[in-house]
């Protein structure tokens, strides 16, 4: 009889046990659930990071316009996406010779296959002239299988980079001591312009024969000589309600004409020109150029006037 007492006290003491328990709350099993898949997506992603990068490389988008960063050939790469893994493109490019003013030209096109960063592609027009085009971000980096597939004056291997991918760039600014005319420096080169501003719609030398090289962007109206292969000036317009309070910031020693203001940087003898446009007083015509002797004379003599 002793001995059933025990047992039986031993089973109430085992369902009091069980009974005060409390019951499991909903919201922890929920945040509990959420963290287990959290953690088995992390393990997921560190057992397989290829497949999580060639998720990332589906979703970028291939097809568009892609400018070629020449210091002087004009190219333009488009592709075409046709599926998941076949592309179509047309690759161009030209050149004007700077001596004689010919105009050169070398075309490419056909199908190419994607395969991650990678499109190898074929050319229909020399079968022995494919290639690959190897993604970086939005850098398209051409290699072609030799030599032969350039002409002399075109050869297009190299970088382009997608034209939907171009930002605007600021009015005007000073960066290490010198002016950024819509972000271009007297320190650039013609890519580095178009790496900003895509193609213009003329480069070579200058028809009138007054500037060794040019890029104009009418459309931006932005226009940009060079000496060397960097720019010696740099020209564009702006309505003067965006103008004034832009230049206004800037600093440097000021100085005035009968025609126009100027803007000097002593250190690096860079000058700011602006003046308002003749045919319209609403708009701001500006440039960027080294300072000359003209500027010099013209402040020696009183024809330029530093203000106070």
């Amino acid at each position: 009889m002793g001995k059933f007492v025990l047992i039986f006290l031993s089973f109430l003491a085992i369902l009091a046990g069980c009974e005060s328990k409390p019951a499991a709350d909903p919201a922890k099993k929920e945040i509990l659930a959420n963290t287990e898949k959290s953690l088995a997506s992390a393990q997921q992603s560190e057992e397989n990071p290829q497949q999580e990068q060639e998720e990332t490389e589906e979703a970028f988008d291939w097809s568009g316009e892609w400018v070629f960063l020449s210091d002087d050939n004009l190219g333009n790469l488009k592709i075409e996406k046709v599926d998941e893994e076949t592309i179509r493109y047309h690759l161009g490019g030209s050149v004007i010779n700077p001596v004689n003013g010919s105009s050169y030209a070398n075309v490419m096109e056909g199908t190419g296959m994607i395969s991650g960063n990678t499109i190898t592609y074929t050319n229909e027009l020399s079968e022995d002239c494919g290639g690959t085009m190897e993604r970086n971000g939005n850098i398209i980096t051409v290699t072609a299988a030799n030599g032969a597939c350039h002409t002399p004056q075109v050869y297009l291997d190299g970088d382009y980079i997608k034209a939907d991918s171009l930002k605007e760039q600021p009015l005007l600014e000073i960066k290490n001591g010198q002016f950024l005319v819509r972000g271009i420096s007297m320190w650039d080169t013609p890519s580095t312009v178009k790496e900003m501003h895509g193609n213009p719609a003329y480069e070579g030398p200058d028809e009138e024969g007054f500037y060794e090289w040019i890029q104009d962007y009418e459309d931006k109206k932005l226009f940009v000589s060079y000496s060397n292969n960097q720019p010696d000036s740099v020209h564009t317009e702006a309505p003067a309600d965006v103008f004034i309070p832009e230049v206004e910031k800037l600093s440097g020693e000021r100085y005035t004409s009968e025609d126009a203001n100027y803007i000097y940087l002593p250190e690096k003898e860079q000058l700011l020109i602006y003046q308002t446009k003749a045919e319209d007083p609403s708009v701001i015509t500006l440039f960027t150029a080294y300072a000359d002797g003209n500027f010099h004379a013209g402040v020696e003599n009183g024809w330029i006037v530093k203000e106070e």
